[in-house]
């Protein structure tokens, strides 16, 4: 076996293109296949966990069937008898050097009382008197490079609106990609007076809700949400599987074809060995032994990329 081990060593030194086409190829192949599934992971994860940086997992949704629910609505609720801490929400695309952020106007009153989403004094204030005033997680900031204090702009429904990072949020990692703003500002800002997208509710205020709401607005808990979502994304997931799966055929052919040219290449020296009295098993065994080493090498690249 040492001669045997001297021999494959003398092979890859006399062809290191060889062996770099072989960890090369063994590398892509490894990397499409994570880099495949660490996306489809990411996405759907993101996609489950998109409403509960203000919601929670056990919130209470109310809606109108058009996505608009005029704000007169929810004046009427939030001042009945017994109505429960309720959190009006406006949401909106935006759009900042080709990346699609959501922008989440709330009332930042209403999350103080009893919102899941807490706010100190000053961020509340903060928010309540400048002019496109938003907060965002840390992690989002440092992606859009973005400086606390200094203006900068979005495009939302074809014009440019200018915006100015107040404070951020630590931890949350929910409003990745996520700007929180004053309901009221940005409904001035954007020209969405007296609209709202959906009003947040605890989920103990079901009863009180049930017998209070207008005829109009359909209420929606968290697993009539997540059913929704998964529906919506049903395409998705199911195109992300198949790139995952084709990723996968890709990698082992990629493997294979290298390591199988290695073999033919070397066919000539395998027979000169099997001449000279090297049995098929002790064969076997180096050319298993070159494709684990190979593969550990190649596996490693491929993981980093």
């Amino acid at each position: 076996m040492r001669i045997l081990a001297q021999f494959s060593r003398r092979f890859f030194y006399r062809h290191p293109g060889q062996l770099l086409l072989a960890l090369v190829g063994i590398a892509a192949g490894v990397a499409v296949m994570t880099g495949v599934a660490l996306l489809r992971d990411v996405l759907l994860q993101s996609l489950d966990t998109a409403a509960e940086a203000l919601s929670g997992r056990d919130s209470l949704r109310i809606e109108h069937p058009s996505g608009v629910i005029d704000e007169q609505l929810y004046a009427a609720l939030v001042t009945a008898p017994g109505a429960p801490a309720l959190v009006p929400v406006l949401q909106i695309r935006v759009r900042h050097d080709g990346e699609i952020l959501e922008l989440l106007a709330i009332d930042p009153l209403s999350l103080a009382e009893g919102g899941p989403m807490r706010l100190t004094g000053a961020a509340t204030g903060s928010l309540l008197s400048t002019t496109g005033a938003v907060m965002t997680n840390r992690h989002t900031q440092q992606r859009l490079s973005l400086s606390v204090g200094e203006p900068w702009q979005v495009r939302i429904a074809g014009r440019q609106v200018e915006l100015n990072l107040i404070a951020t949020i630590e931890g949350s990692r929910e409003l990745d990609n996520r700007l929180v703003m004053d309901l009221a500002n940005a409904q001035h800002l954007l020209g969405r007076g007296g609209q709202l997208s959906w009003i947040e509710a605890p989920s103990g205020a079901r009863d009180w809700l049930n017998e209070n709401l207008p005829d109009e607005l359909v209420l929606i808990d968290a697993g009539q949400r997540q059913d929704s979502a998964a529906r919506l994304t049903a395409g998705m997931r199911t195109n992300l599987t198949a790139l995952s799966l084709l990723g996968l055929v890709v990698g082992l052919f990629v493997v294979y074809s290298v390591l199988a040219f290695l073999l033919v290449q070397r066919r000539q020296q395998i027979g000169m060995l099997r001449a000279v009295g090297v049995t098929r098993r002790q064969l076997g065994l180096l050319l298993a032994g070159e494709t684990i080493v190979l593969a550990g090498l190649g596996a490693l690249a491929g993981l980093a990329l």
